[in-house]
């Protein structure tokens, strides 16, 4: 049975468009470098600073280079002002759901802290969270597969790590849920269903309102185990 659960951000909650592929472009123009032509295939951010470092290795990692975040942070503002970065469908009517359940929420994203909080902030779903995981800046290890903040909120709440739940779109998402024993849910979308397939979480779903059904299942089956005790 699930108590709580545990949500990814970007890909996940929020629809981030071509944010990270302009973030990049963006960085490339300020410091005076050619653009990149991008594919748009794969996990953007992944995609975006792959693409960037093959042809410009010398700024490998992009994140540690002078002025990248001040860029980051700039593009990304732009893009909650002009409602380029949205939530999903159904994201608050779901979060509203399960917080009337009385279900401690929680992010956890490898996004650096004050990006994840000001999309928090911006598109109002702050509110539903009783805390964020994120790294502070580049040098913060705090990195999904870390299962360090799954582990404390299992700790502050008494909770078994199979009774905590991981919704991610990402490997790193379920690989974080399974190195601690929790039950794990993929987000399908157009480029991650083979590695999800791979790594195979305990559910998969399209839409994020599918995660109800999966607490529901979870506790009918907490319910026939009990029946058979």
């Amino acid at each position: 049975m699930i108590y709580s659960v545990i949500f990814d951000l970007d890909g996940t909650l929020v629809d981030t468009g071509d944010l990270f592929y302009d973030v990049f472009s963006t960085y490339l123009r300020e410091i005076r470098l050619a653009a990149v032509d991008f594919s748009r295939k794969g996990n953007p951010y992944a995609s975006a600073h792959r693409q960037t470092v093959s042809r410009y290795p010398h700024l490998n990692p992009l994140v540690a280079q002078k002025g990248f975040l001040e860029t980051w942070e700039n593009v990304l503002r732009k893009a909650l002002r002009n409602r380029h970065v949205l939530l999903f469908p159904a994201v608050r009517e779901t979060l509203t759901a399960l917080r009337n359940m009385k279900m401690p929420l929680f992010i956890y994203s490898n996004t650096p802290r004050g990006f994840v909080r000001m999309k928090l902030h911006s598109l109002d779903i702050e509110g539903f969270f009783e805390e964020v995981y994120a790294p502070v800046d580049a040098a913060d290890p705090l990195r999904k597969p870390d299962v360090t903040p799954l582990r404390e909120i299992a700790d502050r709440y008494g909770i078994a790590p199979e009774q905590l739940c991981i919704v991610g779109d990402h490997v790193t998402d379920i690989m974080c849920g399974k190195n601690l024993g929790t039950v794990t849910v993929g987000v399908l979308n157009s480029w991650n269903q083979r590695e999800l397939h791979d790594i195979q979480p305990d559910y998969t779903i399209r839409e994020i309102r599918e995660t109800l059904s999966v607490i529901g299942r979870s506790r009918k089956e907490r319910e026939r185990t009990a029946r058979k005790d």
